[in-house]
């Protein structure tokens, strides 16, 4: 980090390359306030940063940390940087294998609302989870699916 500081107060124009490797690094590292000064820097400096951005979320996702997940998703939206509707939906089974279904339901409006296709495989693992707890804010968000349209 203090290599990044020492060349961006020297006024050295850092390249995506070192950018993308010091998003990867600090999203590892679960820094999340330093990878988003570190992407609003890069997006200032005239990069494209929905890619990277996605490409952090999906390692909070990969590696478990739902929380830092939906931190990021909600900093993504305020900074007006967009995901695809794939990483929504990891992020949402996510949220539902740990339990955290009040975070879980604006995703679900959010994958239904784009007019994504709610699949058999979605549909599976949200009854799997029905099944499993019978919880009546599980079955709030079966009903949002209930409500769309079928488009076939």
């Amino acid at each position: 980090m203090s290599l990044y500081n020492s060349m961006s107060n020297a006024g050295f124009r850092l390249g995506m390359s070192i950018y993308t490797c010091l998003l990867t690094l600090l999203a590892t590292k679960k820094l999340l306030d330093l990878t988003a000064k570190v992407l609003l820097e890069m997006k200032a400096n005239g990069f494209p940063v929905d890619e990277n951005a996605s490409d952090v979320l999906m390692t909070y996702i990969k590696e478990g940390s739902t929380e830092l997940a939906l931190k990021w998703l909600r900093f993504m939206g305020s900074a007006g940087i967009r995901t695809n509707n794939f990483i929504i939906r990891q992020l949402f089974e996510s949220c539902m294998k740990a339990g955290l279904y009040d975070s879980a339901r604006p995703l679900l409006e959010t994958y239904v609302g784009t007019a994504a296709e709610v699949d058999l495989i979605l549909y599976t693992s949200i009854l799997a989870h029905l099944v499993r707890c019978q919880d009546e804010k599980e079955r709030a968000i079966m009903d949002i699916m209930c409500d769309k349209p079928q488009g076939r």
